[in-house]
């Protein structure tokens, strides 16, 4: 779990990323279809640091369009989904596409994942790896939930609306921004 001294050192480096963020947040609400929306695809891929092939991608947004209004969008489908049109297990860029839908989801991320001591499979075999990513994925709510739910986390909370206050952002997006910066 965070402490609170990690909590503090990593606020201050919360600014720059949380105004990219909200204005993301802002494209995607505003901007009729990111499918063909290349100026939100630019700040989406800059954010994220995403590095996939354009035809992925286009798949990937096209998905994004598609789903765009769905609050039960489910992870393990979206990866699923995802495999099926292009071949690839992307655990974490589907992550970041179902977040971007719903802002109470997790980023899997290599920074989240190591602070939350999570993996993610490199298994060979695909099914595994598409099986044994959900459960991380899960876990990884399981482990944000817990943390939503305790001290620390009241403390988090307290400490990212007293410096953010002007931000919405979810509960679980403080998490992950937290978490990034912990490197």
């Amino acid at each position: 779990m965070i402490t609170k001294m990690e909590i503090l050192d990593a606020l201050p480096r919360i600014e720059t990323g949380l105004q990219q963020y909200s204005e993301i947040q802002k494209m995607f609400k505003e901007v009729e279809d990111i499918s063909q929306d290349r100026e939100f695809q630019r700040a989406f891929n800059r954010f994220y640091r995403v590095r996939i092939k354009k035809d992925h991608q286009e798949a990937f947004f096209g998905i994004m369009q598609a789903e765009k209004n769905n609050k039960n969008i489910l992870f393990k489908d979206t990866l699923r989904k995802v495999y099926e049109i292009t071949g690839k297990c992307e655990t974490s860029f589907v992550s970041k596409l179902v977040a971007t839908i719903d802002d109470t989801k997790p980023i899997v991320d290599r920074f989240v994942l190591k602070n939350m001591g999570l993996h993610l499979s490199s298994s060979i075999n695909i099914d595994t790896r598409i099986k044994e990513n959900i459960r991380v994925y899960i876990q990884l709510m399981r482990e944000y939930a817990e943390i939503e739910n305790s001290e620390i986390g009241e403390f988090l909370f307290t400490q990212f609306k007293e410096r953010y206050g002007n931000f919405d952002v979810s509960k679980t997006k403080m998490i992950d921004f937290v978490l990034w910066q912990l490197r």
